[in-house]
């Protein structure tokens, strides 16, 4: 990561992290985030519908710089192909299924960024099934990202010291340089 990210995209399963390093990402490099569950649904966890999805995403990433995290296949045709950067957060199923459940236990009832509006927060069955059937990265999905990412680099992270090391990385790159120390000159001699 030689250069400063303005377009980034966040993908993995759900209890993967994504909408926490989108949040964190946002905040350092000051960039707009767009979480996709927030224009994916309706009222009540109803699907808007690809055409109205894949519109509303366009809108969302008109500018020339966000980090948007969700994974949905009608919405990488939109953001990859704007990327500079692409993540995918890789954990095992067994921990996103408990984080996954704890954000739900402890977000019930409260409003969060990264959820739409009037859809209450739960933890079903489906749900928990749908994490569980999330496939992992592989050299197959790695071909399909990096189809759409044409000019994006392209990141699998595989632990939580992995997302800090990047984040800390990024922001580094924002910093500006030090300022060069003043030159000395020697004065005449006495």
């Amino acid at each position: 990561m030689g250069r400063i990210a303005q377009r980034v995209v966040i993908l993995g399963g759900a209890g993967s992290g994504k909408s926490t390093l989108a949040r964190e990402l946002g905040a350092r490099l000051a960039l707009p985030v767009v979480h996709l569950d927030r224009l994916y649904y309706g009222p009540d966890w109803t699907p808007v519908g690809a055409e109205v999805f894949r519109e509303r995403v366009a809108g969302a990433l008109a500018g020339e710089r966000w980090v948007v995290e969700g994974t949905y296949p009608d919405a990488a045709p939109v953001s990859l192909p704007r990327a500079d950067l692409v993540l995918w957060l890789e954990r095992p199923a067994a921990l996103r299924l408990w984080r996954a459940w704890r954000k739900t236990r402890h977000h019930r009832g409260q409003p969060r960024a990264d959820r739409p509006d009037d859809c209450p927060e739960r933890f079903t069955l489906r749900y928990a099934m749908t994490i569980l059937s999330f496939g992992p990265w592989t050299p197959a999905v790695e071909a399909s990202v990096r189809n759409l990412a044409r000019v994006a680099e392209v990141a699998c992270l595989r632990s939580d010291a992995e997302v800090r090391a990047l984040a800390e990385r990024l922001t580094e790159l924002r910093r500006p340089p030090p300022e060069p120390a003043p030159t000395v000159r020697p004065g005449p001699e006495p």
